[in-house]
């Protein structure tokens, strides 16, 4: 039986399919998403993203809005040495509504329902804690 859950830092809306000591196996909704591809390492990948997303969300955008800024980040491996970064949108938003990036490097995406599996982020960004 799954749980409801609605993540309090207006994050996506998912069900815990599984629990286990350090992961949960969740199905979250369909959600929007800033993303960001980054060639180089994956220490890179992770500082340069969060610096031109933040800049997204902080403001550098058509309009200069400040969107809240939420949880999950996602990061995930494209190709070698190629790594998508995503920032979640607050739910209040839509693709509509959302403001147009002014670095053409960010994208803002509509990511279909699916299931995956959630560790917690300690706040380390290394490869090491990646691949646990």
């Amino acid at each position: 039986m799954s749980t409801l859950i609605v993540n309090n830092h207006n994050g996506p809306t998912y069900h815990v399919l599984q629990k286990h000591d350090n992961y949960e196996l969740r199905r979250y909704d369909s959600w929007i998403v800033a993303e960001t591809i980054i060639e180089g390492t994956h220490q890179d990948a992770g500082n340069e993203a969060f610096s031109r997303l933040g800049g997204y969300i902080f403001g550098k955008n058509e309009g200069g809005v400040k969107i809240e800024m939420t949880a999950p980040v996602t990061q995930y491996q494209v190709s070698p040495g190629q790594y998508a970064v995503q920032f979640y949108m607050p739910a209040e938003w839509t693709l509509e509504s959302l403001p147009k990036p002014t670095d053409s490097r960010v994208v803002l995406k509509q990511i279909p329902e699916r299931t995956l599996f959630a560790v917690r982020y300690n706040g380390d960004w290394s490869e090491k804690l990646y691949q646990n």
